[in-house]
């Protein structure tokens, strides 16, 4: 079998694990920077939603990446509105004081199925078939313009990653997190979710560990942030890579599935929100858009409303944001996130 047809999903996935071994080597000797640094490749099994896949793991100059087979016919978008969707999850009635859901029944009216369809449709990419690439896909987004650190205890102020990189704003970070001292000061004490010294560094928080995540930081638009990404071999995805990272091709229009409810929500708990998906890959981390290499963004800036649908739909495999992208606009880290990929084709050899 050739080695591009080898990587194609329906062939990968009966493939010896052998066999496997040898295409992931010839794939990071032929396609990697041989300036990278590549460490900790090892098999990883991923099953979610019904789907398996046996792929490997590796970290590309200390960043998580996962290789993802390829397909000749991915069907992606979404033309199907809220068929195969619980009733529960539309027909609820409304948080009458929450701007966010006023103004979205003022424009579609709501009073109906076809009035949901026509809104999910119109939140969501056109229904396509498309050819993709196989690749290594950074598994998890990054802040725009940030470049990952490492990890900083904020119960002991233990710092795991790159020490040299942190040190140089160590101080002014653990400055923005001093435990209270009184009690009265304790009953309002929250750390910051986000701390940002442009062209320095930026600090988020993350949602299950009670951690920061460390990064370097510079100011970026999406135009220059490419062209730093083509200069190390990389890519950004396209919407069309995107959706079929994040759903496998499915054809439902959440990658959990469209049947299945959290309490009276279609929105997962943070925990199964941020498990890896079929292909290793997370979504979520961060209420805000990711870029594509286009002028479509997925994933939103969000406030929730306490609708099911409504705050599950950013989540949606194809949904893609209203707001349109300006590729040479500077970009907030807080807002805006990135992935890199290389693909694995034959005019990149």
């Amino acid at each position: 079998m050739e080695f591009f047809d080898a990587l194609q999903w329906n062939n990968w996935k009966n493939l010896p694990l052998e066999v496997k071994k040898q295409l992931i080597q010839q794939m990071l000797m032929y396609f990697v920077s041989p300036l990278k640094e590549i460490t900790d490749l090892h098999v990883v099994n991923y099953a979610y939603a019904g789907i398996k896949c046996e792929t490997f793991r590796m970290t590309i100059d200390d960043e998580d990446f996962v290789f993802v087979p390829g397909t000749s016919e991915a069907i992606l978008g979404w033309d199907l509105g809220v068929q195969g969707l619980p009733l529960s999850s539309w027909g609820l009635s409304w948080p009458s004081s929450n701007e966010t859901a006023a103004g979205l029944a003022a424009a579609y009216g709501f009073q109906n199925e076809q009035d949901w369809s026509d809104y999910v449709n119109e939140s969501t990419s056109p229904l396509r078939k498309r050819s993709i690439a196989p690749m290594l896909v950074q598994c998890h987004a990054l802040p725009v313009g940030t470049t990952f650190v490492g990890v900083l205890d904020t119960v002991t102020a233990e710092f795991h990653g790159n020490v040299e990189a942190y040190n140089l704003f160590a101080e002014d970070v653990q400055a923005n997190f001093q435990m209270p001292i009184s009690f009265e000061e304790s009953l309002d004490y929250a750390l910051p979710e986000s701390i940002l010294e442009e062209n320095r560094y930026f600090a988020e928080l993350h949602p299950l560990t009670g951690n920061y995540l460390l990064y370097t930081h510079q100011q970026v638009s999406q135009k220059t942030l490419q062209t730093q990404l083509h200069k190390e071999g990389f890519v950004l995805l396209s919407e069309d890579q995107w959706e079929y990272c994040c759903g496998a091709g499915t054809r439902r229009l959440f990658r959990w599935g469209n049947e299945k409810t959290c309490g009276d929500g279609m929105t997962l708990p943070a925990e199964e929100l941020l498990a890896p998906n079929m292909f290793g890959c997370t979504y979520g981390l961060a209420n805000g858009w990711e870029l594509t290499d286009g002028l479509s963004l997925k994933m939103e800036k969000w406030s929730t409303c306490s609708h099911s649908l409504l705050d599950a739909l950013p989540y949606a495999t194809y949904y893609r944001s209203r707001r349109i992208l300006q590729p040479e606009k500077i970009l907030s880290s807080i807002d805006y996130r990135y992935r890199k990929a290389i693909l694995i084709e034959k005019d990149r050899i």
